[in-house]
């Protein structure tokens, strides 16, 4: 019984773990838009907002009126992603995303994430991630 408990422990410490960023803040509150594969600027374009500990989520299009999206209930709630749900993300980005630091928030449509450049504490980026249908359809975010 010992025995194997600790094979299992030295295969657990062994085992590489998912890199993830502390979760989101109150710094991460802000007006981003949508990029698109290449980078360029959508029409799309969303506010997060952390209200106690809940975050909610307004959007528009170009420059119209912000709306309600995500406000904290039902299944458009957000919450903390799990290291798994990250690290199954982050797969459908360049290796060169692979090595930094991701923390998201989520519901069943789409995940948002900062990332925490791996070597750099200065440098963050945001991605969203699209959750549909089983496929997960990443893009850039921009902060404005």
């Amino acid at each position: 019984m010992t025995k194997t408990l600790l094979i299992a422990l030295s295969l657990l410490a062994a085992a590489p773990m998912a890199a993830t960023a502390a979760p989101l803040d109150s710094s991460d509150q802000g007006e981003y838009v949508l990029l698109d594969k290449d980078e360029n600027p959508t029409p799309m374009q969303m506010q997060f907002v952390l209200k106690g500990k809940q975050w909610i989520m307004n959007g528009r299009e170009g420059g119209g009126q912000w709306q309600p999206v995500c406000q904290g209930t039902g299944e458009c709630r957000l919450v903390a992603s799990s290291a798994g749900e990250v690290s199954r993300w982050k797969k459908n980005l360049p290796d060169s995303w692979q090595p930094h630091n991701f923390g998201c928030i989520n519901n069943k449509a789409f995940a948002f994430c900062r990332v925490d450049h791996a070597t750099d504490p200065n440098r963050k980026g945001y991605w969203w991630f699209g959750l549909v249908d089983g496929k997960v359809v990443p893009l850039p975010v921009n902060r404005l």
